[in-house]
Formats: structure tokens, C-alpha cells, sequence
């Protein structure tokens, strides 16, 4: 359980499955975009919760007025747990998760048949993953070992490697490369196509 409130060995986890730059981008692109489709059907839910009055606090939008929806909550929950795991990724990640969560809502109000182009999306953002794992790194996606990783974490760590990619927290970036390249040679017999 411990396991699950430490960002280290996680990011360690994930990021043995991703090393090479161009894998990096593709997920840095679709699992932003698998997220906001999943926010997107999360906001079918409709208001949960009405005496929390989120609208009150955020202007409506061309007709749409933000509410206390499944994509409002799960937003929260991610924010929170990642806020455990590395509080100032949380703290950036925060504006981005909240614009997210304005979009699928006014998305899913505005637009006709919202939930299958969102299913079009969220499909080939999965088989662009995939292909990016089989033609750049050569080997299986983390999620044929953990779906935590793949449903939880992988979230946190693209938001984390743009972060390192700005300078931030350079000497746990050292620190984590190690340990990336230690568990890449026992899982893969070797560090693997590295960035």
C-alpha cells in the first residue's frame, strides 16, 4: 500500500517503459487526450451534487454553466492523489486539469454526438500509444503489467517529464535516470533506446 502513496518507485515503474523521446511526445500528446475524453463521458453524469454549486463560482459558456459532474470529481480525486505523490507537479498540473474539465463539459453541451467522436479519439490515441511502444521502444506498453500505471500514473509522469524537460527538480531527474536504467537492465536485459 505504501507503494501507492510514493511517487519514486512509480515514476521508476513507468518510466522503464518509456524512455525514447519520440514514445515520450506520443504519450505527452494522447494521454492528455485519453484523459479529456474520459472527462468527456464522465460529464454524462450530470450534476452529482447541486448544493456544491460549482457554477456559482465559474461563469457559464455560450449556454454551458459548469457543474459538480463525474468529470468535476474525478478531476479532483487525480488532483488530490497526485498531490500526495508530487505536490508541485500537482500545483502546475492544476490550471491544466481545471481548463480540461471546463472543455469536456461545454464539449459534451455543445456538440452533437459528443461521446463517439470522443470514442473516435479515445481510440486512436490507445493504437497510437501502442505503435509508438512497438516501433520506438521495441517492447510491450506498461499497461500489459500494471493498468494502475497505465489508468493512474501515466498522467503524472507525462506532466512530470515536461516539467523535467523545463529544469524542474534537476537533481531528482539525475537521481531517477539511475534508477530508470537499474530496472530497464533487469526487466529488458538492458537500459534500453534511451532518450
Amino acid at each position: 500500500m505504501t507503494y501507492l502513496l510514493q511517487f519514486e518507485p512509480q515514476f521508476i515503474f513507468y518510466a522503464a517503459y518509456h524512455r525514447q523521446k519520440w514514445n515520450i511526445l506520443i504519450h505527452s500528446i494522447c494521454i492528455p487526450t485519453l484523459v479529456w475524453t474520459v472527462g468527456v463521458w464522465l460529464s454524462n453524469t450530470g450534476d452529482l451534487a447541486p448544493s456544491l454549486s460549482v457554477a456559482k463560482f465559474l461563469p457559464a459558456f455560450n449556454g454551458w454553466a459548469p457543474e459538480a459532474n463525474g468529470a468535476f470529481f474525478g478531476t479532483i480525486i487525480y488532483l488530490a492523489y497526485y498531490a500526495i505523490l508530487e505536490p508541485g507537479a500537482a500545483l502546475f498540473m492544476t490550471p491544466i486539469w481545471t481548463a480540461m474539465y471546463l472543455s469536456e463539459g461545454w464539449f459534451l453541451a455543445t456538440v452533437p454526438n459528443a461521446n463517439v467522436y470522443a470514442l473516435y479519439v479515445h481510440i486512436a490515441a490507445w493504437v497510437v500509444q501502442i505503435l509508438g511502444h512497438v516501433v520506438f521502444e521495441g517492447r510491450a506498453p506498461a499497461f500489459t503489467e500494471s493498468l494502475w500505471q497505465a489508468v493512474v500514473v501515466a498522467p503524472l509522469f507525462v506532466w512530470v517529464e515536461i516539467l523535467f524537460a523545463l529544469g524542474y527538480k534537476p537533481d531528482l531527474v539525475r537521481k531517477l535516470d539511475v534508477e530508470i536504467k537499474k530496472v530497464q537492465a533487469i526487466k529488458f536485459g538492458t537500459a534500453g533506446k534511451d532518450k
